[in-house]
């Protein structure tokens, strides 16, 4: 499936095992949410899978969201396999628990510029097959940021 977006790239997703493999382009929450309700008329994706299809960012693929577009979709569905995650900043007060999978392309995950009072990002990292996969973190304009990890939940 292809087609413009805002952004003025060609947009390339396939769909296979139930979940969403973003090819290559750049995505936003709408764009995705009109790729799973085509695929679902197409009955390619179960209705009532709805926002719970695993988004797999390839290589040349880009998804853009914001913490709160994240929390309408089902965490935990994120993959990451040579593409890029942004992340972006949202008011409020709310935690958001995103478990991210590294795939063997692995990719970057990129985190916009946030404001004071913001909401709360915790992040679960996992590798699914390569533990060598290369993951590069970008924190775009934070002054304190910090990583742990926790080897008793094999958290980071």
């Amino acid at each position: 499936m292809g087609s413009r977006n805002r952004y003025g790239s060609t947009q390339a997703v396939s769909c296979e095992n139930g979940q969403l493999a973003l090819v290559s382009g750049h995505f936003d929450m709408d764009s995705l949410q009109q790729t799973v309700a085509q695929y679902r008329r197409e009955g390619r994706v179960s209705a009532s899978r709805g926002n719970q299809c695993p988004i797999v960012a390839q290589s040349g693929a880009w998804l853009s969201m914001s913490l709160t577009e994240l929390d309408g979709w089902k965490a935990g569905a994120l993959h990451l396999d040579g593409g890029t995650i942004i992340i972006g900043h949202a008011q409020g007060t709310s935690v958001t628990m995103l478990p991210v999978n590294i795939r063997a392309g692995g990719g970057t995950l990129m985190f916009d510029r946030g404001t004071a009072h913001g909401s709360s990002l915790l992040v679960d990292l996992k590798r699914m097959c390569d533990s060598h996969a290369t993951l590069q973190l970008v924190f775009e304009g934070h002054e304190r940021q910090f990583a742990a990890y926790d080897p008793m939940t094999d958290i980071t």
